[in-house]
């Protein structure tokens, strides 16, 4: 998968680039992002040292939140993907509409990163597509996602249907829509919600959302509860017959104890990386 160098990097940050989104993308220009922004987005009171175990033995890329990062990142990490964004459940118990409020900026990033041996290696941010506060979440990720190619940075967009506007029953046909606006906003990975149920079922909608993406980098995000089997089964349809970058999980890989998350996250880059089949694959997961 050739890499695309959006015309809003310097030419002096090409090459940084590149290196930053080959580390992000190793397996072949597929991706498995470890998701761990749950401490603060979900209130989750699993010990962190969990998030990092798993990130180190299974050499992946962790995106969480600076202030996480900043107190957990050791050498052995592969990298970071900073997420500059958040919210927290209190949403929900206030009624109030979605909104992921950036609380990280671009030069912050930057200072932590010439301090770290240059361990970041892109930044995340999300928007809710439906909220009221859409267009502002719209605002601040446009000029986030322009910051970061000015300095070097991917960035993965976490682009998700939620808010008072659309039913959840509708979200999933809107999902052409969370690619078509990483690909106006520039993000050069977007990170999508899943439809529920059988995906060969939804066939036309994935493709639809593919070609909508254009060439930014689709991944799937872990979403419903999988068990190892389904989520082996889901990589290899996204990544291997229907041509998605790969996927940013979470729950579905710490849920689990470190020694197993390891081997599933290990299972799923080579099954990426097509250094496995699928059959070999589940075979290698009890």
């Amino acid at each position: 998968m050739s890499i695309i160098i959006p015309r809003t990097v310097p030419a002096r940050y090409h090459q940084e680039f590149v290196e930053r989104l080959s580390r992000i993308a190793p397996y072949h220009g597929k991706a498995l992002i470890f998701a761990a922004d749950h401490k603060l987005e979900q209130g989750l009171t699993l010990d962190p040292t969990h998030f990092f175990a798993i990130a180190e033995q299974s050499k992946l890329v962790l995106a969480s939140h600076l202030g996480l990062i900043s107190r957990y990142l050791a050498g052995e990490t592969t990298g970071a993907i900073i997420k500059l964004s958040a919210k927290t459940p209190t949403q929900k118990l206030r009624n109030a509409e979605p909104n992921s409020i950036q609380i990280t900026s671009i030069e912050e990033v930057v200072t932590f990163n010439k301090n770290n041996h240059n361990k970041v290696l892109g930044v995340g941010i999300t928007i809710y597509l439906g909220s009221e506060k859409e267009e502002i979440m719209l605002a601040n990720a446009a000029r986030a996602i322009t910051q970061a190619h000015e300095h070097g940075f991917p960035v993965v967009l976490w682009s998700y249907i939620r808010g008072s506007a659309i039913a959840p029953e509708k979200a999933s046909s809107y999902l052409p829509l969370t690619a078509s606006v990483g690909a106006s906003l520039g993000a050069d990975f977007v990170k999508l919600q899943l439809p529920q149920g059988d995906l060969s079922h939804k066939v036309q909608l994935l493709e639809e959302t593919k070609v909508a993406a254009g060439n930014v980098r689709l991944l799937f995000a872990g979403g419903e509860p999988l068990n190892a089997h389904e989520l082996l089964r889901t990589t290899n349809y996204l990544v291997h017959q229907l041509g998605w970058a790969g996927g940013a999980i979470g729950r579905n890989i710490f849920e689990h104890p470190t020694n197993y998350a390891c081997l599933l996250a290990q299972t799923v880059t080579k099954l990426m990386a097509s250094e496995i089949d699928l059959d070999d694959a589940l075979a290698q997961i009890p």
